[in-house]
């Protein structure tokens, strides 16, 4: 009988004790969020938060204690100034090299690569060495061309003894003797032409008074240069040589071929680059390449880069591509050496195909009226900033409430441009404006379960 008294205690007390919890949030508005002050210990002052409605009633006013309150929660203000704003775009951007300072080399006529001179990576000059190749179409050019050269000098030597006796000669004979003349000249010239398109310039006025030894030994080793001529055996040479040479001052970035490789025109086998400077292709979206204009400021960011690198646009493209929709944009930059060699490259701080931001300055705008960025914040359907209300309240309490605006130019060093809703000298919350957006939030969720909760 006891025990059982004793239980129907316990369930009455514990029933009780729901009720009044229960009593205490409806009165209260089941309100946590604030910290209370006991006595004379050391706890944080008293600080409460409130959500009313206020004028007109389908805003939200929050509401605290007094400025003390304020302090503890870490809401302070500040007003909206005017500052000159850089309005910017960034796109994508990607490091390349300059078209007109890539060469893709290959050999002039199908051979036999004879020697390779450099390595990926080797400084080269312009018309330094790069590889010597055995063709023999090459061969055949320089035996062509002194074949017409002798014949040419032959029919000059004829011209001449008719001219010297011009009355001795019949004049169809003397008409045949310039027409051979003429056309051993021709001969001559077109071989000669032959070898320059070669890559292999000779001038006949530089053979005139060499015999005939002389003049082989000159075309055999033609291209080459003196130090190569002097470490050979003329008579164990091939005539049949001809140098794949530098067409300007770069480094060898890639190498395909190998000693006794057979080679032809139509595939590159040696490629260099000038890396003193590199293009920076940027892929603006259409609907923002008519802001773009050349000579905009670009800043040029990557992974790995310790800093970014400044330079302008030098060229738009005038088409859209058919795959991306985009507008390609051109920045040139220098490349600065970041190691020295003892040849005098090294290590540059731009490579190929890098990806990075391209940051692309398109005007200045002046007086622009800007916020901090911490003032602003997004409530699910707008941009609002929290301002305090104009009235004193007769308790001293303070009340913010949030007011939608319109944000433009976002700077780099935390600064929001305000398009709408906000004026020059208006105070605004900068700092706890996150914890006054979460009052009215848990306001609105509360408001909800409210009409939930009804019948």
């Amino acid at each position: 009988m006891i025990r059982t008294l004793l239980s129907w205690t316990s369930n009455i007390l514990v029933l009780g004790t729901l009720a009044g919890v229960a009593v205490w949030g409806h009165e209260t508005d089941w309100t946590f969020v604030h910290f209370v002050h006991h006595g004379h210990s050391e706890a944080a002052p008293h600080a409460s938060l409130t959500v009313e409605p206020a004028r007109p009633v389908s805003s939200k006013v929050v509401t605290i204690a007094d400025q003390e309150s304020a302090g503890i929660l870490g809401i302070a203000t500040g007003q909206v100034s005017e500052r000159t704003l850089p309005e910017t775009l960034s796109v994508h951007g990607q490091v390349t090299y300059v078209p007109a300072r890539l060469a893709q080399l290959s050999a002039r006529v199908p051979g036999i690569v004879w020697n390779v001179a450099k390595e990926v990576g080797d400084p080269v000059h312009e018309g330094e060495i790069l590889a010597i190749l055995d063709a023999v179409e090459v061969g055949q050019a320089k035996a062509e061309f002194l074949q017409t050269l002798v014949e040419a000098e032959l029919q000059k030597r004829n011209l001449e003894r008719i001219e010297a006796a011009p009355d001795s000669v019949p004049e169809r004979v003397r008409r045949e003797t310039i027409a051979a003349h003429r056309q051993a000249r021709v001969a001559c010239y077109n071989a000669q032409q032959k070898l320059i398109n070669l890559g292999l310039p000779i001038r006949i006025q530089d053979l005139d008074g060499l015999t005939d030894e002389a003049r082989a030994f000159r075309i055999r080793f033609l291209g080459l240069p003196p130090e190569f001529i002097a470490s050979r055996d003329p008579e164990s040479v091939t005539a049949n040589l001809i140098p794949l040479k530098a067409s300007f001052d770069g480094v060898v970035i890639r190498r395909d071929i190998t000693e006794g490789e057979v080679v032809t025109p139509d595939q590159p086998q040696i490629a260099i680059a000038d890396l003193r400077s590199m293009w920076i292709q940027l892929e603006v979206h259409k609907e923002d390449s008519s802001r773009i204009r050349t000579g905009q400021t670009v800043e040029f960011s990557a992974d790995g880069l310790p800093a970014t690198l400044r330079t302008t646009l030098t060229w738009i493209s005038t088409e859209v591509d058919l795959k991306t929709r985009t507008v390609r944009a051109i920045a040139e930059v220098e490349n600065p050496l970041l190691e020295a060699s003892s040849s005098g490259e090294g290590k540059r701080l731009l490579e190929a195909n890098l990806f990075g931001t391209g940051t692309i300055r398109l005007r200045d705008k002046p007086n622009a009226t800007v916020i901090p960025r911490s003032a602003v914040i997004w409530n699910g359907k707008q941009h609002v900033a929290f301002v305090p209300v104009a009235n004193a309240q007769p308790d001293g309490s303070l009340q913010y409430e949030p007011r939608p605006i319109q944000t433009g130019i976002v700077t780099d060093d935390g600064f929001v441009e305000i398009v709408t809703g906000l004026d020059t000298g208006d105070t605004v919350v900068v700092s706890g404006a996150d914890l006054l957006k979460s009052e009215l939030l848990l306001r609105e969720l509360r408001g909800e379960a409210e009409v939930a909760r009804q019948p």
